[in-house]
C-alpha cells in the first residue's frame, strides 16, 4: 500500500514540454504591461493577503502581468518585473493600471468570457514552465493554487504555505522521503486531500506530498501523474490552454 512505502521515487521535472519562446501571450504578443496606480501596493508570495510579503511597489512602477485570477476577495495578478522569467509575486489587480494597447493580452482565468469550452483549461506559460490553476480541498477548506504540470512526478506536491491555507496539521500527516532528480532525498509529509480539481476534472481522496518552500518547489506545487494518469490531453501553446480529449 502507498502509505507503507518508505521511499517514493519522483522525477521532479519542472518542465516536460517546451514553448517556442520564453514568455508569449496567446495571440503571440508579450503579456500585458501595467503600472501601479496606488501610492503603495504590496506584492505577496501567494494569492492571499495572509501570505508572505515579497515587496512593496510604489506609484508608477511598471510590471508585466502574466496571469489574472478571480477569487472571493477580487482579482489577483501574477506579475514579473524587468527581465524575470518567473512570476515574482501576486498583487490585487485593482492597484494596477493596464496599458491600453496591452489590455487584450491579459489572461483572465475563471471569468465567464474566458471559458471557451468545458473541455479546456486556461494555463500560464512562463519560460518553459506550464502552470495549471487548481483548487485543493481538505475537510471544509479550499484554496486556489498554481501547480506546475509535471508528467515526471508520480505524485502531486504542494508547498507548506498551501498546506497551511488548508489547515492541514502535522499530526494528520506521515513523514516520508522522496527521491528527486539528481538522487537526493527530500523529506515530505503525506496528507490525503478531499479532492484536487482542475476544471473540468476532479480527483477525490488524493494523497499529496507537502514540501518545505525552500525545497525544489518554485511555485505552489507540482501536478503529478496521480492526477493526470488516465486523462488524455494536449497543450495548445499558441492559445495557452490544455485541451482534454473525451
Amino acid at each position: 500500500m502507498f502509505w507503507k512505502q518508505s521511499v517514493i521515487y519522483l522525477a521532479v521535472i519542472f518542465c516536460c514540454v517546451a514553448a517556442d519562446s520564453d514568455v508569449m501571450a496567446a495571440d503571440g504578443k508579450p503579456p500585458g504591461r501595467a503600472s501601479v496606480r496606488a501610492d503603495f501596493a504590496t506584492v505577496f508570495s501567494r494569492m492571499s493577503a495572509d501570505s508572505k510579503v515579497v515587496k512593496t511597489l510604489r506609484a508608477g512602477d511598471v510590471v508585466t502581468v502574466e496571469i489574472e485570477l478571480e477569487g472571493p476577495d477580487g482579482a489577483w495578478c501574477g506579475i514579473t518585473e524587468r527581465v524575470q522569467s518567473a512570476i515574482s509575486g501576486y498583487m490585487q489587480c485593482k492597484y494596477l493600471e493596464k496599458e491600453e494597447a496591452q489590455k487584450k493580452n491579459w489572461k483572465q482565468i475563471g471569468s465567464s468570457e474566458d471559458k471557451r469550452s468545458t473541455d479546456e483549461t486556461r494555463v500560464t506559460i512562463v519560460g518553459n514552465t506550464v502552470l495549471v490553476p487548481a483548487i485543493l480541498g481538505y475537510g471544509g477548506n479550499a484554496v486556489e493554487a498554481l501547480l506546475v504540470l509535471d508528467t515526471g512526478a508520480s505524485h502531486t506536491l504542494v508547498s507548506t504555505e498551501i498546506a497551511a491555507g488548508l489547515h492541514i496539521h502535522p499530526a494528520e500527516t506521515r513523514k516520508m522521503y522522496v527521491q528527486v532528480v539528481g538522487g537526493s532525498l527530500v523529506e515530505v509529509a503525506l496528507a490525503k486531500l478531499s479532492y484536487i480539481s482542475v476544471d473540468p476534472h476532479s480527483k477525490k481522496d488524493a494523497v499529496i506530498g507537502i514540501i518545505e518552500d525552500k525545497g525544489p518547489l518554485k511555485y505552489d506545487g507540482l501536478l503529478g501523474m496521480d492526477f493526470l494518469r488516465g486523462l488524455k490531453y494536449h497543450i495548445d501553446f499558441e492559445n495557452r490552454v490544455i485541451r482534454w480529449d473525451k
